[in-house]
């Protein structure tokens, strides 16, 4: 038998290493992808359990998708329809008047809309093989909501990837996954919104981090916020600033593929992320041979990339008369205090009003502190901010140092994604629905602390703790998710039911339709009817339209409703005494149509009105309840139930 010299064994242990870490990444990408596929199964299971979503009607699963999700489907289930060719819903969507009749829109420019696109050409494609279509292919509406349940999937596949790149060890992604899971209120709404634009981008904002952090080590409003984080590291550590400055030039380009596809929208070229991104390319390249002290080097680009910033944001806006994110911006100003509630617009109160949109829940801390999460995250904002501090105090003692000390400890990598999580926090503290980008960002920093103590005492031990917290914590979270799937519920939502049936059955297909946003997305994706107004924002037109057309939950007398309704050729008024009859409380839907009018509030009235003033006008909604001879001159009524009614506008000119 022939011997092995000595002199290879040191290379037959480097290549069983190699291969035990080949197998040792082989397992933790399949951990990934199941941990994905039990995310996603997961989101269903919730969705099912308080709909029985799959058991109901198509008309009812319709208008489950409610508000913003409504509208997005309605344009699936167009390009899904079988007498809709890819040529015909391309051309239909880029001359589109059903969604603000009469007035013709270009779909692909309003709305991000290519993924209903995609996967209605995907669910045609599929269907075309028999075997899937006779035994697996589910129906069209089952098909585009459990797709959104496997992107939400994707999402957590792709922080799961984050964490390991962050790391250098899969085993915190899985321990990012466990927290995502057993934190599920603060973690997703997906299984209640469904197809929310959050939903599609959030996967490949995570994937976007993940290649940041791993290119570290050798994306319009989520982007500003990675943006600035670079900006910020590259302060941080100067000898970054052209990889950093690489970095800003490729999510450039890569924002304005984004902005060609959608037709050159003007309130995507003039955002935030734009403008700064070119503002710091412009401030780090000609600040980077200052070779004066770091405090006044900082201060420069600092002062640079601000006046640059504001400079060309005003100077962009100006140019494209860019009016479509105002609303946003009053609402910020608002939200810090910098303008009163009182004197926002209409659109801006809308967002003020919402809950969706309130400060962030004390209650959010106690319940992601409860499995170690968020105190983890607190732990290592400190830990790396400490370290981070002390290091650049060092290195601004020594001008001759060009490594920070902290390298010792973390890379920057590491400074990027916490500087990341404290600006995204600071938003949701303000901005309650963005706890959605947060907490997987706690998540991730989490992680930091058990990595950074696995350098001192030993990466086995932690590892075994970390192991044990994950079994905990799924097992603990097993009986809840047990109880959460005994809590059976069914949609039930007869009056919203028989109004669309009736308005399917009743009336003509080109009709024109007015109402709620929340309720005309819902009309159009069950019935198909035009409709004058709808639930996304962002446009300035819309928004000004919008205010007319609510002046009918608004004082007006039937001839002023009469004369706002025929300039904007509406057919139909829907009207809902959930909003006609609210209470008071200064942020009802009554109460921003009388703010906008400067019109005293209910409230306000009962406190300071008596018998001898005089009388109040009836509103709108509620005069033509009582028909009478003048309202009988203009609308008619053609249905009514206990939660709406529908009025005919009538044609006078015949």
């Amino acid at each position: 038998m022939e011997r092995i010299p000595l002199s290879s064994y040191p290379v037959l242990s480097s290549q069983l290493i190699a291969n035990v870490a080949y197998f040792t990444d082989f397992i933790g990408a399949v951990v990934a992808v199941l941990c994905g596929i039990i995310f996603g199964k997961y989101m269903q299971e919730l969705h099912e359990t308080k709909l029985w979503f799959s058991h109901i009607k198509q008309i009812e699963q319709e208008i489950s998708l409610r508000t913003e999700a409504g509208l997005y489907y309605s344009y699936y289930k167009i390009a899904v329809h079988p007498e809709m060719s890819f040529n015909n819903t391309v051309y239909a969507f880029l001359h589109d008047n059903s969604t603000e009749f009469p007035r013709q829109i270009n779909l692909f420019e309003r709305f991000n809309i290519y993924q209903e696109l995609f996967l209605a050409l995907l669910y045609k494609f599929l269907i075309s093989f028999q075997l899937l279509r006779d035994y697996y292919l589910p129906k069209p509406i089952l098909f585009y909501v459990y797709s959104c349940f496997t992107f939400a999937g994707f999402g957590v596949t792709t922080l799961f990837f984050l964490a390991w790149t962050l790391t250098r060890s899969w085993l915190y992604g899985l321990l990012v996954f466990t927290w995502m899971l057993v934190n599920i209120d603060d973690s997703t709404r997906v299984f209640f919104t469904v197809n929310l634009r959050e939903n599609f981008a959030l996967p490949f904002f995570w994937l976007q981090n993940a290649c940041i952090v791993v290119m570290l080590r050798r994306p319009d409003f989520i982007l500003i916020l990675q943006s600035i984080s670079l900006v910020g590291m590259s302060l941080i550590i100067p000898r970054l600033s052209s990889t950093v400055t690489s970095f800003l030039l490729l999510q450039s380009c890569s924002f304005f593929l984004v902005v060609f596809a959608q037709f050159c929208q003007p309130m995507c070229i003039a955002s935030i992320c734009t403008t700064f991104n070119i503002s710091s390319i412009l401030a780090l390249r000609l600040t980077n041979k200052i070779e004066r002290g770091p405090v006044y080097t900082v201060l420069l680009k600092l002062a640079c990339i601000a006046a640059l910033t504001f400079s060309l944001s005003w100077f962009s806006r100006y140019l494209l008369n860019a009016e479509a994110d105002s609303h946003i911006w009053a609402f910020v100003k608002a939200k810090i205090g910098l303008i009163s509630r009182s004197s926002v617009p209409f659109e801006s109160a809308l967002y003020l009003c919402h809950g969706a949109f309130a400060y962030l829940d004390s209650d959010f801390f106690r319940r992601t502190s409860l499995n170690g999460c968020f105190p983890l995250f607190a732990a290592g904002i400190v830990i790396v901010g400490l370290i981070t501090l002390y290091s650049l105090m060092k290195q601004y003692r020594d001008r001759d140092s060009v490594v920070p000390i902290f390298t010792d400890c973390f890379g920057p990598e590491i400074i990027f994604i916490v500087i990341q999580s404290i600006l995204t926090g600071i938003v949701a503290i303000f901005t309650l629905r963005m706890k959605y980008l947060w907490f997987p960002q706690i998540a991730v920093v989490a992680c930091i602390p058990p990595l950074m103590i696995s350098k001192c005492s030993g990466r086995y031990v932690v590892q075994v703790v970390v192991i044990a917290a994950i079994t905990t914590l799924l097992y603990n979270h097993y009986g809840i998710y047990k109880e959460q799937l005994a809590n059976e519920q069914e949609f039930y939502d007869p009056d919203t039911v028989a109004l669309m049936e009736w308005i399917k059955k009743s009336t003509q297909p080109l009709t024109s339709w007015s109402g709620s946003m929340q309720l005309m997305a819902g009309v159009k994706a069950c019935t198909g009817r035009y409709v004058a107004n709808h639930p996304h924002f962002e446009d300035k037109w819309l928004r000004d339209r919008t205010l007319q057309l609510y002046q009918m939950y608004g004082r007006k007398t039937p001839a002023e409703i009469y004369a706002i309704l025929r300039t904007h050729k509406v057919d139909y008024i829907i009207l809902e005494d959930s909003i006609c009859l609210a209470p008071s409380t200064g942020c009802s839907t009554k109460d921003l149509v009388d703010t906008a009018n400067g019109d005293m509030l209910e409230y306000v009235m009962s406190k300071k009105i008596n018998s001898e003033d005089e009388p109040v006008r009836l509103r709108f909604c509620d005069r033509i309840r009582y028909a009478d001879g003048e309202t009988e001159l203009y609308f008619k009524l053609v249905f009514e139930n206990p939660t709406f009614r529908v009025y005919q506008v009538l044609d006078r000119n015949l």
